[in-house]
């Protein structure tokens, strides 16, 4: 027996089978939007307020039920991967957001920790992989975020190929592993940095200041120095490794510090004698000082 559960046209058959039927009586099948329209062949992210379920060729509604995942279910369709939501969930992302999700149908406009991961579906609810820049905003929930934070937009994230979000040094680029990412060391060339403070710790001049303010884990890094693997390198302002070049470090109260990048974006390190020359684009001398600390890292100074 067909048992009709809701007023948009799905019909449940059985104990677990969703099925649609539009206003003339015909079987819905591929994308319908808010379970009336199917004149679409799928979701745009034009109307953030439209839900967008699928039915399959035989007819059966994808649902967010899954017995490995309570939140939902991830369905490939058309080579695009899409998640469905369970109607427990969807209440869940509403209460914690006000973002309002409807059971069964695709997540969209989200960047969101789900069972395996953090991922990023974007306006059209489609899985992003790669570097990719968030739409404007994108709800956020959980993902290790400031609390302050509810939507982000505009930034650039990493993605696995696999949907998950990654962090790290990828190529020539640094993504950070949270939102106050302690690796980090917010420093803009020709500003006024006054969070940038010397101390002298057992000889050694540390560096300190504040992390790069970041919104996200996977945010690309940028006017920031990173240290990753036990290297120390600079991504200038368009999230780019420096290399073969020098960065003049000012400090609010010990005077300024040169440190330089050699062709690999690492700083000069393991030098130890005072005027001994390195060749990075240009050549260097190294300073009196001979070495600072800089997040946790010993690197060598310069004097010109």
């Amino acid at each position: 027996d067909l048992i009709m559960v809701r007023s948009d046209y799905s019909y449940l058959v059985g104990e677990k089978d969703y099925y649609g039927l539009d206003e003339n009586g015909a079987m819905m099948v591929g994308w319908v939007r808010d379970n009336e329209d199917s004149s679409n062949d799928r979701p745009t992210g034009g109307d953030s307020t439209k839900a967008w379920y699928y039915y399959q060729s035989n007819g059966k509604q994808v649902t967010g039920e899954n017995k490995e995942d309570p939140n939902g279910n991830w369905k490939k369709i058309d080579g695009t991967w899409y998640y469905f939501v369970t109607e427990k969930f969807a209440d869940e992302i509403k209460e914690k957001t006000n973002k309002d999700v409807k059971p069964n149908a695709i997540l969209a406009g989200v960047y969101i920790d789900l069972k395996d991961g953090t991922f990023y579906l974007n306006n059209d609810g489609k899985m992003a992989t790669g570097v990719t820049k968030v739409a404007d905003d994108t709800i956020v929930s959980g993902a290790n975020i400031n609390e302050e934070t509810k939507t982000i937009g505009g930034i650039d994230i990493c993605i696995a190929g696999n949907g998950k979000v990654d962090n790290g040094l990828k190529g020539d680029s640094y993504y950070i592993s949270s939102y106050n990412d302690s690796k980090t060391l917010s420093y803009k060339k020709k500003d006024n940095n006054k969070n940038i403070i010397g101390k002298i710790e057992n000889n050694v001049t540390v560096i300190s200041g504040d992390v790069f303010d970041g919104k996200v884990r996977g945010q690309l890094a940028k006017e920031c120095l990173v240290n990753f693997d036990g290297n120390l390198y600079y991504v200038d302002k368009y999230g780019e490794i420096v290399k073969n070049e020098a960065l003049v470090i000012e400090t609010e109260n010990l005077g300024d510090f040169k440190v330089v990048f050699g062709s690999n974006g690492r700083a000069i390190t393991g030098k130890d004698k005072a005027g001994e020359k390195v060749k990075a684009g240009k050549t260097y001398t190294v300073d009196d000082k001979i070495e600072i600390e800089i997040l946790g890292l010993k690197v060598n100074v310069f004097d010109n």
